[in-house]
């Protein structure tokens, strides 16, 4: 546990913060920070971070977006579910992300016409950010978000 934490901080240390966010440094920080209060997954868990570890590591810097996709579909989200179901762990979106989708629904309703019903107010990226700022306030200061942070 303190190899993969002396690792975390030597990253933090020495990438800027894009990244970081890249690398999903935050979300491995808030796994290290509780990986002893898992029950059930927590030797899956220890597992995932160590390959995770070992893979951010042994990466060429800096890295692409490419390879951010890869580590977060083998390791961020596993670990996601993981935490998510013993430890009401939420993942945190990006912002850029709340505002692209959000706006895409809304030009749906804008063209469909259900938006000139409520005077053409987005109301699916004002949902999104609000849900976005909930988890932002409410999760992301007590380090139990994971996801989001490039």
């Amino acid at each position: 546990m303190e190899d993969l934490q002396e690792i975390c901080d030597e990253l933090k240390n020495s990438l800027d913060k894009k990244q970081q966010g890249f690398i999903c440094l935050k979300s491995f920080q808030n796994f290290l920070i509780f990986l002893h209060l898992l029950n059930h997954g927590r030797q899956k868990a220890q597992s995932l971070l160590e390959n995770y570890s070992s893979f951010i590591k042994n990466l060429d810097y800096p890295i692409d977006f490419g390879t951010c996709k890869i580590i977060t579909v083998d390791y961020v989200m596993p670990l996601g579910r993981l935490f998510r179901d013993e430890l009401d762990f939420k993942i945190q979106p990006a912002l850029s992300g709340v505002f692209f989708w959000g706006l895409q629904v809304d030009l749906l309703l804008l063209l469909f016409g259900v938006l000139q019903r409520i005077y053409f107010v987005p109301i699916t990226t004002c949902l999104l950010l609000a849900d976005w700022s909930h988890r932002k306030i409410f999760y992301e200061t007590k380090n139990k978000t994971y996801g989001g942070e490039y």
